[in-house]
């Protein structure tokens, strides 16, 4: 079965409409500059920051834990 990439891959390799190809390329940089940096404010600064002396502290449940209390 082929995955998502692959037939973006083929339908990619079949466009030759250069309009389209630099829109796809523009939209494939514009994604991987978003996603270098996460924005937070200071409230969502100050929620992972407790959070992670959370963590530290070992106040958490592993995905199995979570998912044998449903």
């Amino acid at each position: 079965m082929a995955t998502l990439k692959e037939n973006l891959i083929k339908e990619i390799l079949e466009i030759n409409d250069s309009r389209v190809l630099e829109s796809i390329r523009n939209l494939i940089n514009s994604i991987e500059e978003e996603s270098r940096f996460i924005r937070t404010n200071d409230e969502q600064k100050d929620a992972l920051k407790e959070a992670k002396a959370e963590y530290d502290k070992g106040n958490f449940h592993s995905t199995d834990e979570l998912f044998n209390e449903c």
